[in-house]
């Protein structure tokens, strides 16, 4: 254990900083999170008067999956025609997973269903298609960063 004042080394690779927060399998708890905050009265207000979250989502949402990406290169994230064809249906599986990770007292209150099959499908989708992914997906560019970083003094 440090202590204070003492210098530490950076975490590494080998470090629950690294493993989990540079994952990107964590980015399905943000939409929790979010909603909930949109459920108190002042802060949904405010969302509601000053966004357009409401009638265009797929913006906010993939600037929260990837805050490290400039603007100027994301916009539009999602092409119109794309998100015509394959956004409600996105959307659904946005708020199975979102509702899988907030507690069952507020999916409740929600009116969100989160049964044994939303779990199954889940977790078999992360299972199977996550090992096939390339790392550059896989971690958000800070963790590839220091990934590269680590991999080059070796």
């Amino acid at each position: 254990m440090s202590s204070v004042g003492q210098v530490t080394a950076p975490p590494g690779p080998d470090s629950l900083t690294w493993q989990y927060f540079g994952d990107r399998r964590t980015y399905p708890l943000a939409p929790a999170a979010g909603i909930m905050q949109l459920m108190l009265p002042g802060l949904g207000a405010g969302v509601t008067q000053h966004s357009d979250f409401c009638t265009e989502p797929r913006e906010p949402i993939f600037r929260a999956l990837d805050p490290d990406d400039p603007a100027e290169t994301r916009l539009p994230v999602v092409p119109d025609l794309v998100w015509k064809l394959f956004g409600k249906r996105f959307m659904r599986e946005y708020m199975v997973v979102a509702a899988g990770t907030m507690p069952p007292a507020v999916r409740e209150r929600l009116g969100l269903r989160r049964g044994p099959l939303e779990r199954a499908r889940c977790t078999a989708l992360v299972r199977r298609v996550w090992p096939l992914l390339p790392e550059r997906v896989r971690y958000a560019p800070r963790a590839l960063a220091g990934i590269a970083r680590v991999r080059g003094a070796s």
